[in-house]
């Protein structure tokens, strides 16, 4: 035997030594690779979750701590990881405009309180409710309570906040409208200040500037290249009207609530009901309640950027009294 050939084991033995930690390091990666998949996947959704929420497209997304909460009336929640929330679909009251900073203004002080009481060191669960962050940084997401309860609808319910649509954030419009009914009908909270209720057409024209809900009967419906525009009148023809991308009234026209109204006007069977997507003049008449940034025009104007915007109140008893009596003067020939 050579001795090339009695160095050949030896040699072997080393190779394999040294290709024993690659060896190791191989074989691990495969356990690994599924843990890291599992991180990024979203964790399991607890039971009870309303069905809204997933008509919406809520997703969960886990819980967390609330470590504060940033005053002002601004809904931010900071976490212990230092994230920063805003609770989608709702905005706090916030000091009117005509009034001084220097000035207290309870309201925006008992919301705040309200919402750390709720939140301050206790665990979320949160669902996202939108895209990734708004341009402050914040992520904006619904809120469930260590108890169950949905956060929004709790500050809703006591009067302590208004529903707000905001374009491109996804949320269950009608729940949240149910939830500030409650409140507004009631007359509790923000609802008992003049600063916050509810205003006329013709009076929209001394909040420009502003947010606000503006609840009428449309006067005249318009077709312009790039949507329709809903006269209200006041104590002046056209005082305050609302304008609809094409794309915004074909989304309002379907929504599900609209699609039940509609039947039940079809089945008092009265001269006036027509589908309202095929013949949008068909609101002339209607009571609508529309909330927004009131914006200056040739009048006080709300652009509407989403279906949620715009809420039908539908016809008032005595309005449907009468309509009634004229039916039934038609068919008796008078």
């Amino acid at each position: 035997m050579s001795g090339r050939d009695r160095l050949r084991p030896f040699r072997l033995a080393a190779v394999t030594v040294r290709l024993v930690p690659f060896l190791a390091a191989l074989l691990a990666l495969p356990a690994a690779a599924p843990a890291a998949a599992s991180d990024a996947d979203p964790p399991d959704e607890p039971a009870g979750v309303p069905a809204a929420w997933a008509d919406a497209g809520l997703s969960f997304r886990g819980t967390a701590v609330v470590s504060g909460i940033e005053p002002g009336g601004s809904g931010t929640l900071a976490l212990a990881d230092g994230r920063r929330l805003r609770l989608a679909g709702i905005t706090l009251p916030r000091r009117p405009l005509p009034v001084p900073a220097d000035q207290a203004w309870p309201i925006e002080a008992a919301a705040d309180a309200a919402l750390a009481a709720l939140t301050s060191g206790r665990e979320l669960r949160l669902y996202q409710a939108g895209r990734s962050q708004d341009r402050y940084g914040r992520l904006p997401i619904q809120a469930v309570l260590e108890d169950g309860r949905w956060l929004q609808a709790v500050l809703l319910r006591q009067g302590l906040a208004r529903v707000e649509v905001t374009p491109g954030v996804r949320i269950p419009v009608a729940a949240l409208l149910d939830a500030e009914s409650e409140a507004r009908r009631a007359g509790i909270g923000l609802w008992a200040l003049p600063a916050y209720r509810v205003r006329r057409p013709g009076e929209a024209g001394a909040w420009i500037d502003s947010v606000q809900l503006v609840e009428g009967r449309v006067t005249g419906v318009y077709r312009g290249k790039d949507g329709l525009t809903l006269a209200f009148g006041g104590r002046r023809r056209n005082a305050f009207s609302v304008h609809l991308p094409f794309a915004v009234w074909t989304e309002w026209a379907g929504m599900p609530t609209l699609r039940r109204e509609r039947e039940r006007e079809r089945e008092r069977a009265t001269s006036s009901s027509r589908p309202w997507a095929a013949d949008p003049a068909a609101l002339v008449g209607r009571r609508l309640r529309v909330r927004g940034w009131i914006g200056r025009g040739r009048n006080a104007e709300i652009e509407v950027g989403d279906a949620g915007q715009i809420e039908w109140i539908g016809p008032t008893r005595t309005t449907e009294r009468r309509r009634r009596d004229r039916a039934d003067r038609w068919a008796d020939g008078k």
